[in-house]
């Protein structure tokens, strides 16, 4: 199995938010090709731009991710949810910290997904996306509302 991750910062950025996670490395402004057998987990956690802490939420995410998610992905995901506002609420300055969250289990089939990442399948060639972005404008456009977007 390939694994393509791609995290850069962006424009006007001094830092990332970005952490990509592969079994159990937590990988930060990077563009690498993984050749893997069959990882247990892996995904990629974007802090959320313009409140504080939002490195602090996705670097926790990632850390956390496998030990939260491979048991049992649902129970695990709001289980991981609680354990970020439990882990916010040591800082004074990043308390409101968020990210969003996309992890996909191989072996369970599941993919768990929050937020603006999106998740691509390539087969012969051809990438299929497979997730849809929690947004907005994603919402307008599946109501068939394209002239608002």
């Amino acid at each position: 199995m390939k694994f393509y991750a791609a995290t850069i910062r962006g424009v006007n950025k001094t830092s990332s938010e970005d952490r990509i996670l592969l079994d159990d490395m937590v990988l930060k402004e990077t563009v690498r090709v993984y050749e893997t057998e069959q990882p247990q987990i892996f995904g990629i956690c974007d802090g959320v731009g313009g409140i504080s802490g939002g490195a602090l939420a996705s670097d926790f995410l990632c850390q956390n991710a496998k030990k939260y998610l491979l048991e049992d992905p649902e129970t695990g995901a709001k289980r991981l949810a609680s354990a970020l506002l439990e882990y916010a609420q040591g800082f004074v300055q990043e308390r409101r910290m968020a990210s969003t969250m996309t992890m996909v289990l191989p072996s369970k089939n599941i993919i768990v997904h929050v937020g603006n990442t999106r998740v691509y399948r390539m087969i012969r060639g051809y990438l299929r996306q497979i997730t849809t972005e929690h947004t907005t404008r994603q919402m307008l456009i599946q109501q068939d509302r394209k002239s608002v977007v």
